[in-house]
């Protein structure tokens, strides 16, 4: 049984730690649709915007190419979700703060969103038909006159990230290159994947920093074992 000050200890290292966690942050539900939009032909593209769905800034811009003749690429989006790919050689890119514009994003909304509690963006793949699934990150901070700072893996030697089962996959801010980003103004974002098959996706989250709360209890049981182990030592 654990002491009476060790109690104590461990109560007031939880009361002042500190909220647990913020609540995540859904850049994208992917449940508002209808979204119809197809690619045919060697390097052909397509794109639409929407307006009032669950996405951050409340539109989405979506693009859709096919790479390699022959053959076709679709994505598509009911009520409900999740958003479906739907082809082979296929790269789907979806812009926040942007605009689809025939060929095209184009950066003219600016969603202005405070990601400074966050350390990690998840993507939930409902299903992979096969092969796998890149990813290329793009968040951009409009910094006024011209300047403007990334957090990407879109340049030679950064990270890649790929998955080929359902389920979540994460990418930690720290794997991503950080050129003089502003996590609390976050102005535009991008994201293109890349299959060879058909996949969905249920989601795009941002997780926030587990606060030290989440830290502690493995870390005071640890402690505390080796206490009693020590203890028991003392007594044999």
């Amino acid at each position: 049984m654990l002491g009476k000050n060790v109690i104590v200890s461990v109560i007031s290292l939880f009361a002042s730690a500190g909220p647990v966690m913020a609540a995540p942050i859904v850049i994208d539900g992917l449940t508002q649709g209808p979204l119809n939009v197809s690619a045919s032909g060697a390097f052909a593209q397509n794109g639409a915007n929407q307006s009032s769905v669950d996405a951050v800034g409340g539109n989405r811009a979506v693009s859709i190419s096919h790479l390699f003749d022959p053959g076709t690429s679709s994505v598509s989006l009911a009520t409900g979700g999740p958003l479906t790919v739907t082809g082979a050689d296929d790269y789907l890119s979806l812009g926040y703060g942007y605009t689809y514009v025939g060929g095209g994003f184009n950066g003219n909304q600016e969603i202005n969103l405070d990601l400074s509690g966050a350390s990690a963006l998840e993507f939930d793949f409902g299903s992979i038909n096969s092969g796998n699934v890149g990813l290329i990150i793009n968040l951009t901070t409009d910094k006024g006159g011209g300047n403007y700072g990334y957090l990407t893996n879109n340049n030679p030697g950064d990270h890649s990230f790929f998955t080929s089962s359902a389920g979540a996959l994460i990418v930690p801010f720290s794997q991503l290159e950080n050129d003089g980003i502003d996590l609390s103004k976050i102005n535009l974002m991008e994201f293109s994947l890349q299959s060879s098959d058909s996949f969905t996706l249920s989601s795009i989250t941002a997780i926030p920093e587990p606060a030290t709360l989440l830290l502690l209890p493995g870390a005071l049981l640890a402690m505390v074992h080796r206490r009693r182990s020590k203890a028991s030592g003392l007594m044999s």
